[in-house]
């Protein structure tokens, strides 16, 4: 049975690549040609928190795995963004190492719409 971030409806209306995300920022950058009008990061391992950035220096943000794999772990949804680009790594401890090195393929999603959001009221 294929993996669940591999199945036809997985990501729906998801923007995806087969990009993996490696041990440091500079090893997995995200870019889009427009100001992202909502982003969305989605960390679908079981196994390997995320970490992303949007300078490739500073952790802006850590997605936690989940413990089942058909749901995944946490996403974060930024709204009204100018962001063009993300950066993506595996997490690390305090001391600066890798957390769960062993996980060959990180599964994730990122959504980046370019349509701004409409807010009435």
């Amino acid at each position: 049975m294929p993996p669940t971030y591999k199945s036809a409806d997985y990501y729906k209306d998801q923007v995806v690549s087969d990009k993996r995300i490696g041990d440091e920022f500079l090893n997995c950058l995200f870019e889009w040609p427009f100001p992202a009008g909502l982003l969305v990061i989605k960390n679908d391992s079981i196994l390997t928190d995320i970490e992303y950035s949007f300078d490739g220096e500073f952790v802006a943000g850590r997605l936690k795995s989940g413990t089942d794999a058909k749901v995944g772990g946490e996403s974060f949804t930024y709204e009204d963004t100018i962001r063009m680009k993300l950066y993506v790594r595996r997490s690390h401890d305090s001391g600066g190492n890798v957390e769960v090195p062993g996980e060959a393929i990180v599964p994730y999603r990122i959504y980046a719409n370019k349509e701004p959001n409409n807010k009435t009221g």
